[in-house]
């Protein structure tokens, strides 16, 4: 892809100098031949930058696509489990794998095309430019510095903007996250309006950071244009004296001003670069963050799995930091085929000390071995074997009950299946029929339900090790007795670990610790049960009450889900709906569509004053004429760019003012949509339209219906000037553009 734009900016650049040829050779000597001999070059060069153009774009768009998946592959794969929870939170994670992803994919696709053409066309315009006239090369000399330097300028402040901007989309995820996940909760303390309060100071944060972040850089095609375009003024008025004198050709004067429109250009597709640069090399360096995290597990341990069950953790700390130590100084042993029993309050590091004994979290001092061997030096494939968890937080994939029961035992068989279940009890409302559908995270099952699909999913592979951290929370005491007789029964030697609050599911323990601020405060058996009662005594209420989730249909089991079905977009609604949303901002966008249509038709007339002061002034020595034309169109050029300046700061704060009106509004009928929506949604799908969505939009108020608007009146404004001029070429210039319609800038996909 580069050296096929590499290719098309230097058949580019050939093109003024054989339009100046023309003029002063062929024209001039009124020599046709060589003028059409000339003119074919030009359309074969036109013809072969057209076809190179299409090779760098289909190149680009796939290079964009691949380093998308690939980053979002790498960076789903890094595991961050013995990282310190707050400095990469599941927030910024999902931030970071999809806006950062895409900012970078955005990126790569302008760069493709930008990083290469736009510096060629740039410095190959000023090469070309003094070349062809080195009297009027001090023109570009001058303006070319001063907009360097500007440009350095507004990178250096727009930078930590769209860093904080980055940042606080976290946040803005972080309350969409917990309100999702939390809706049941949410509901039921009737927090609705203080969530709503929440959501809005930081989505008035979001507004505020992201206008200032685009209204940094909002002055740059504006000054890039004016100083620009008044070199462009100054050549046609310092060469016309030059050609009205005799010392150069008005050919020269052309190719001049044909360079410095190549440079025009070059400097403008820069100026969109840079902003798409200043948003996506701080997305770079978020993605580095997590790229740059160790991956830790994959390449240490080198054993199979000991035949052995004993556990044992010799003077074992952690912690994420030296000033934040989570377990303290353990000493445990578990003798192959026993029970233990961990009781303690929250924070106190149980579930911590298993993360450790599973190898989630690596970094530790002291030892910990299975069955005599360190468990740095086992598989982790064959320690996850040999040790299957089944948590509290009881996670369903999206799919069948047999694939969510067969997930750490792909093998399994029909009887394997049917065993685990039994000993879960959850044959009871799944039965035999293993077909049944998960829906996301298993939002068709009871809590209990999900726990005991949980366990089952546990006990499968047959472990040599099973621990239960708080699995059964949600399980009845009842049912919580007889799943614990199932498992004596089903295998009395398996080493088990169970982590409780309730008392009475550890009563039964061959040996029963107590945790607190990270120690073992106290140890003992069902034998010895005093010495631990006095921490227990405040869990010691147990409840032998029978609960059972009983869904829509009064009857057990998971419920039937019936999704909406997927309709085709009203787009009358639709526009209606978000034209709503600018109805408070209508005078404004009178006021852009009116400098809009100002700064396009100062263009398509600026261009056209170029020729005549070429044919007119410059041609038939009319110096006075030249001069004052030359001012008129410095005037008009200033008077556009400060038009333009407006144009796009009404245009940013209408976007950004509008952006947040939607995500209030979708956020606040959040709050009052039933339960049953976000049963029968993917979160991830609700997630998307409050930000994906939402940032389409306000990328559409910003540019699309701006550079609508812009394109309409500039095809129509140049077609009438083209017809009046020869409506041959204005015939052959269409049927042009139209083949250069599919080779435009191609759009990622994500």
């Amino acid at each position: 892809a580069p050296l096929a734009i590499m290719g098309e900016a230097l058949l580019d650049l050939q093109q003024p100098t054989l339009m100046a040829s023309i003029v002063d050779v062929g024209l001039a000597k009124k020599d046709m031949t060589y003028v059409w001999h000339t003119a074919i070059l030009m359309a074969v060069i036109a013809i072969a930058a057209f076809a190179l153009g299409a090779i760098c774009n289909a190149f680009s768009s796939y290079a964009a696509l691949k380093m998308g998946q690939n980053l979002r592959t790498h960076l789903l794969a890094i595991s961050l489990a013995d990282r310190d929870p707050q400095a990469l939170k599941p927030e910024t994670l999902i931030t970071r794998i999809t806006n950062d992803v895409t900012q970078m994919q955005t990126l790569v696709s302008m760069l493709t095309r930008g990083l290469v053409r736009s510096p060629m066309l740039l410095f190959g315009g000023i090469v070309m430019s003094i070349i062809v006239s080195p009297r009027l090369s001090w023109i570009i000399l001058i303006a070319l510095p001063i907009l360097a330097i500007y440009i350095y300028v507004i990178v250096r402040r727009s930078l930590p903007l769209y860093t904080a901007m980055q940042g606080q989309v976290d946040v803005m995820n972080r309350i969409m996250s917990e309100n999702l996940t939390g809706a049941k909760t949410i509901k039921a303390y009737v927090l609705e309006d203080h969530q709503l309060t929440q959501f809005n100071t930081e989505n008035r944060n979001l507004q505020t950071i992201s206008q200032r972040a685009v209204l940094a850089t909002v002055t740059l095609a504006p000054l890039i244009m004016l100083v620009l375009n008044l070199a462009v003024v100054a050549a046609l008025a310092y060469g016309g004296n030059l050609a009205i004198s005799r010392t150069i050709t008005t050919g020269e004067i052309m190719a001049f001003v044909n360079y410095m429109i190549q440079i025009t250009t070059a400097m403008t597709n820069t100026v969109n670069l840079i902003t798409t640069f200043s948003r996506a090399i701080t997305s770079s360096a978020r993605v580095n963050a997590v790229l740059a995290e160790e991956a830790g597990t994959e390449a240490s341990g080198t054993l199979p799995a000991p035949a052995g069950s004993t556990i044992q953790f010799e003077h074992v700390n952690f912690g994420f930091s030296q000033s934040r130590p989570i377990l303290d100084d353990i000493n445990l042993t578990v003798p192959s085929g026993q029970w233990l029993g961990i009781i303690g309050s929250t924070g106190s590091g149980k579930t911590t000390l298993i993360a450790l004994l599973t190898r989630l979290y690596e970094h530790y001092q002291g030892n910990i071995t299975v069955g005599g061997t360190d468990i740095q030096q086992i598989t982790l494939p064959a320690l996850h074997k040999k040790i299957t968890v089944a948590l509290q937080d009881s996670l369903l994939f999206s799919g069948t009950v047999a694939h969510n029961l067969s997930y750490g035992a792909p093998q399994a068989t029909p009887t394997q299946l049917a065993s685990g279940v039994a000993i879960a009890r959850a044959t009871e409302f799944v039965g035999t029929n293993y077909d049944t559908p998960v829906e996301e995270a298993g939002k068709n099952f009871s809590g209990g339900q999900r726990q005991r699909l949980n366990l089952a999913r546990a006990i499968i592979p047959d472990p040599d090790i099973l621990v239960m951290d708080d699995a059964t929370s949600a399980v009845d005491q009842e049912t919580n007795t007889e799943i614990q007789d199932a498992l004596v029964k089903a295998r009395r030697n398996r080493t088990t670990i169970i982590i409780s609050q309730r008392v009475p599911n550890i009563m039964d323990c061959d040996q029963i610790i107590v945790m607190q601020n990270g120690q073992i405060t106290a140890r003992g058996t069902h034998t010895s049960w005093s010495k631990v009662r006095h921490f227990t005594r405040n869990w010691f209420k147990p409840n032998w009450e029978v609960t059972t989730l009983i869904n829509l249909n009064g009857r057990r089991g998971p419920r039937n889900l019936h999704p909406e079905k997927v309709t085709l977009v009203d787009w009358k609604q639709t526009v209606r709906r978000i034209w709503g949303y600018l109805d408070t901002d209508r005078r404004k966008l009178l006021i852009v569509f009116g400098l809009t249509l100002f700064t396009t038709l100062a263009t398509i007339v600026g261009n056209r004053v170029n020729g005549i002061v070429v044919d007119q002034f410059i041609t038939k020595g009319r110096l006075r004429e030249l001069f004052i034309v030359s001012g008129l169109l410095a005037g008009m050029y200033f008077l556009s760019s400060i038009f333009t300046y407006f144009q796009t700061s009404i245009t940013t704060k209408v976007a950004q003012r509008t952006s947040a009106a939607i995500r209030h509004d979708l956020f606040a009928k959040m709050q009052r949509l039933p339960m049953r929506y976000f049963d029968t949604h993917d979160n991830g799908d609700i997630m998307s339209r409050l930000t994906n969505d939402v940032d389409n939009i306000n990328t559409a108020l910003m540019q699309t219906f701006v550079q609508l608007y812009t394109g309409i009146i500039s095809v129509v404004g140049m077609g009438i000037a083209m017809l009046l001029l020869s409506p041959l070429l204005t015939g052959i210039v269409v049927l042009a553009s139209v083949a250069t319609f599919f080779t435009r800038e191609p759009q990622h996909a994500s």
